[in-house]
């Protein structure tokens, strides 16, 4: 994914839509209103929202994952854990809509400037980008979508 565009996010918004709210996960034990919430919360702290997340990554987090990973030679493993200091918090559809419309609109004015990852440190913008489309793309598959 290394475009991050309005038809993009329109066709990740219509495959979550296609997702019964009660669907069981595949694998992981989220909700799908915790999953939504929990893209929602990613999303948001690249964009410089919500508390700082520290780095929990290492030289393979960085050096071999990320590369791997956000270049899609390798998907992201199933049951990663998230930070701990970020839960999962029950959301919607349209709250996440609005999130990557104002997104967007930051990449577009120049003014998506985000912080580390929390394991693949500082990979900018751009890697930011890649890795929000193969993160939605991860859990999108992790219901069935």
């Amino acid at each position: 994914m290394s475009r991050f565009s309005e038809s993009t996010i329109d066709t990740f918004l219509a495959r979550f839509r296609s997702i019964d709210p009660e669907t069981k996960p595949l694998w992981g034990e989220m909700t799908f209103a915790q999953m939504l919430g929990h893209l929602n919360g990613a999303t948001r702290y690249s964009m410089g929202y919500g508390p700082d997340v520290p780095f929990r990554g290492n030289w393979k987090t960085k050096y071999i994952f990320a590369p791997l990973i956000l270049n899609g030679f390798k998907q992201i493993p199933h049951n990663v854990r998230a930070p701990r200091n970020v839960q999962p918090t029950d959301s919607d559809v349209a709250t996440l809509e609005g999130t990557l419309r104002e997104l967007l609109v930051m990449v577009r004015a120049g003014r998506f400037n985000p912080p580390h990852h929390p394991f693949f440190g500082m990979i900018g913008p751009k890697g930011w980008m890649k890795f929000h489309g193969y993160h939605m793309d991860h859990h999108l598959r992790q219901f069935g979508a």
